[in-house]
């Protein structure tokens, strides 16, 4: 099974290429994954590094540069898209799921967050993942390719909404010491750390090297001092 992974990007390019590598060296049985990164800068050095697939959009808003990123991916060989950012690590487990249960929709539930600085991790258990959307290519058929509200730069996920009646939807919950999606924060984010402090769900995390194992190999010190 082929699917593709959009990964809107804007500066953090460090970030990014530790990020756009963690998916392309994923190992994930019966799926092969096709890496899409969207950019804003037409003259990063990032820009010039990538090889296609990747795609150029403005980066507001930020609906608009979903949308741009997954219409780009209408012609490759895939059965499919998955949004994440360019901060996020999706868990393997997630896209077993998907290569299993080949959903029309899937989605993320439970978020851990990783203060790069501090080297801090903590866990919200409802927080629903804009990243981990997987969308069928019947779902992206509806949609016409474009699921997302284009006029919305924030809480875009309300778009995708719509089209969810049309077919079966899959949850990924994750737990404590299962990640689905841990969230990198660094000193540039549209949600930054004191947001994460305010979620009320939020619980501290005793050991993020065990919660790391599940993604990767080089565990906290890869993500650390961003």
């Amino acid at each position: 099974m082929n699917i593709a992974v959009v990964i809107p990007i804007h500066k953090r390019e460090e970030l990014a290429r530790r990020v756009i590598g963690y998916y392309e060296s994923l190992d994930v049985r019966g799926l092969r994954l096709f890496v899409v990164p969207v950019l804003s800068d037409l003259e990063c050095d990032l820009w010039n590094e990538l090889n296609p697939p990747k795609a150029f959009s403005l980066n507001e808003p930020l609906a608009a540069k979903f949308n741009k990123g997954i219409d780009a991916c209408r012609m490759l060989d895939i059965e499919g898209v998955m949004i994440v950012g360019s901060d996020d690590l999706i868990a393997p487990w997630v896209f077993e799921g998907v290569a299993k249960k080949r959903p029309f929709y899937q989605e993320v539930r439970g978020v851990h967050f990783f203060n790069s600085k501090t080297g801090q991790l903590v866990f919200d258990h409802q927080f629903k993942c804009g990243a981990g959307k997987y969308f069928s290519r019947d779902f992206l058929d509806k949609s016409n390719w474009n699921p997302y509200d284009e006029c919305k730069d924030k809480n875009v996920d309300s778009g995708p909404d719509q089209y969810l009646a049309s077919g079966r939807t899959e949850i990924k919950q994750a737990s404590m010491y299962k990640p689905a999606c841990i969230d990198i924060k660094t000193d540039e984010n549209m949600w930054d750390w004191e947001w994460v402090k305010r979620l009320p769900g939020i619980e501290g995390v005793e050991s993020p090297s065990e919660v790391f194992a599940h993604m990767d190999d080089e565990l906290v010190e890869r993500w650390s001092g961003l």
